[in-house]
């Protein structure tokens, strides 16, 4: 049985400013990298004959000296392993353009087709996307896989689109596709089309299992499964603060829903369910007690304004009038009325939207 490992988008050298700051994000760079060698460590531990990594290694065409170089030398420490590498849209040529030499066990594809075999796996990509680009496969007792970075469309391919409908009118046996930071598969046919995801988060759009996909192929049968790859986890934790008044209720509420979350984790809590205008949601307090607890976290509010438009109808107040005015008018999205809505209850009360007026 031959092994292949599958990945793409690792993101080598990316800032990682967006939410960390200057210490962190020098963290998470190393942890990028040190990523990348355990994820060549675990190709070693699985037997894989191949690693196919489809485009985007590094986050750009501006990437370190030393950075390449630490890269090419943890390809050149596995010479058992062939790295078949297809560039992504992020770093363009930038292996040719460094001028550094490159390991014997590393494969480059260029902007048309380039074929390697692997026993009597035929590997081929390029960077370039042009309608019916998958037909120079042919058939045979072998399996063929191809590699791009691109969307998964319907149709036929273009520029920067994969299309199905080459796919299904190809000998193609697996795609191994790059572009998606997730995991997906998708049979159109004799193709397995898979995105394999990228291995290691960088923001909450790539929280959940993150991980690599593994090959497995005897004689002409082809399978293929999603691994974790483990390293630090991005967590979307929601907690639903309906029923809630006080803002030490809302903690409470906040702290069940981190039971069983890691330290090491990044945590992005998103509060849930209904809320009245009176009850207390202060998401910078809910940081001070929680941000110690974990390498990244954030909470955000996505809670809805619960209001009874009867307890208003009749009401001849101050109140009443403002709530029946604000949902009257049409011109306001629900978010903008909810948030007026709020602000404009707590001042009727005595209080602002940052406490009690004194």
């Amino acid at each position: 049985m031959m092994r292949i490992l599958h990945t793409s988008d690792i993101h080598l050298g990316s800032p990682i400013t967006a939410h960390l700051d200057g210490a962190r994000a020098a963290i998470r760079r190393r942890e990028l990298q040190d990523g990348f060698a355990r994820l060549v460590y675990r190709a070693r531990e699985l037997s894989c004959e191949g690693i196919i990594i489809a485009g985007d290694l590094f986050d750009g065409a501006l990437i370190s000296r030393r950075l390449i170089e630490s890269t090419l030398a943890t390809v050149a420490s596995t010479p058992e392993i062939s790295f078949f590498y297809l560039p992504g849209n992020h770093e363009g040529d930038v292996l040719k353009k460094s001028g550094i030499s490159l390991p014997d066990n590393l494969k480059l594809f260029g902007e048309g087709w380039t074929y390697y075999e692997l026993g009597s796996v035929r590997i081929g990509g390029r960077t370039r996307h042009e309608p019916r680009m998958l037909g120079g496969f042919a058939s045979g007792g072998g399996v063929n896989i191809a590699v791009l970075h691109g969307e998964r469309r319907e149709g036929q391919s273009g520029e920067g689109v994969i299309g199905m409908q080459d796919a299904l009118a190809s000998c193609v046996d697996y795609l191994a596709l790059g572009h998606y930071h997730g995991y997906s598969a998708r049979r159109i046919g004799r193709c397995e089309a898979v995105y394999s995801g990228t291995p290691e988060g960088r923001g909450f759009d790539e929280a959940g299992d993150l991980g690599f996909v593994l090959i497995e192929i005897e004689g002409t049968t082809l399978r293929h499964s999603f691994l974790k790859s483990g390293g630090r986890r991005l967590s979307i934790v929601e907690a639903d603060i309906t029923g809630d008044r006080t803002q030490a209720e809302v903690e409470r509420t906040v702290e069940r829903a981190l039971l069983g979350i890691p330290a090491e984790d990044m945590v992005r809590v998103v509060l849930t369910g209904e809320h009245t205008a009176s009850t207390l949601r202060d998401l910078e307090s809910i940081k001070r007690r929680f941000s110690q607890s974990y390498f990244y976290f954030e909470a955000r509010d996505n809670s809805r304004l619960c209001l009874d438009p009867e307890e208003f109808a009749k009401d001849p107040t101050l109140r009443g009038e403002f709530v029946r005015l604000v949902m009257a008018d049409g011109s306001l999205s629900q978010e903008e009325r909810d948030r007026i809505l709020e602000c404009g209850l707590r001042a009727l009360e005595g209080e602002s939207a940052f406490g009690r007026w004194s």
